[in-house]
């Protein structure tokens, strides 16, 4: 028995949907922590100073400086 090419591009649509799903519920055994709270934007003061997060290889969080330079208001961050 044969598959359509109409069949076979269901299965692979059907299994990559799958896989995003279980890639989304598994965020927690990734080894996500839970975030901080966040300062409200209007908090947010030019010349202020803080630490940021980021990861550039593998899983290990590495902080870095910051200083505000400005606040955009209305800005999508």
């Amino acid at each position: 028995m044969t598959r359509g090419r109409g069949q076979g591009v269901r299965v692979g649509l059907l299994a990559l949907l799958c896989a995003g799903v279980a890639l989304a519920l598994s965020g927690p055994a990734f080894g996500q922590a839970a975030c901080e709270p966040v300062m409200p934007t209007s908090d947010i003061a030019v010349g202020m100073t803080g630490t940021g997060w980021t990861v550039s290889r593998g899983r290990t969080r590495e902080p870095f400086s910051v200083e505000v330079l400005g606040v955009l208001k209305d800005g999508v961050g």
